[in-house]
């Protein structure tokens, strides 16, 4: 996890050092625009080495805008298998919470103690897939309370495990 995390946060520095050149290219561009606009020359009448500084600047602001895209883009890639890795980090803790639940339920119900509610384990997906069967069900279950109204616990060695 630390690893992908790394790397998107290369990613994110590499679109911030493509951006900064992509500014930097239009503001070269744009600067030679407006010098042109200036001296009022027509863009069509530039001599020729004017019209290929100009042109060589309009293709360097579009490479380095087609390098801030790529580099958006592999960012977005990156952040997607980063996302993907916390949801299944996320779901591993959430299966073992669902195991450590229906232990717990399981030993109680075993030891008759009245739990309240059957524990519902967290919804399945592609990913991840708990079995209902984790959790023992019996009538001890219903509804049923103890003798003072309140849930009753027995000296149960599992329990305390």
């Amino acid at each position: 996890m630390a690893h992908t995390r790394l790397t998107l946060a290369n990613a994110q520095t590499k679109i911030n050092v493509a951006n900064h050149k992509a500014v930097i290219q239009r503001f070269q561009e744009y600067r030679l625009l407006l010098k042109i606009g200036e001296e009022g020359r027509k863009l069509s009448m530039l001599d020729p080495q004017t019209a290929l500084t100009l042109a060589r600047l309009a293709r360097e602001t579009l490479t380095s805008e087609y390098e801030l895209a790529l580099a958006k883009l592999d960012a977005c890639r990156q952040e997607l298998i980063t996302l993907q890795d916390a949801v299944d980090e996320a779901l591993v803790y959430m299966a073992d919470a669902d195991e450590q639940v229906a232990q717990i339920f399981n030993i109680l119900n075993r030891g008759r103690i009245n739990v309240p509610g059957y524990p519902i384990p967290f919804p399945p997906n592609p990913t991840y897939d708990r079995p209902d069967s984790l959790f023992m069900t019996n009538s001890i279950n219903s509804g049923s309370s103890s003798s003072d109204g309140g849930m009753s616990y027995s000296n149960n060695e599992e329990l305390h495990q």
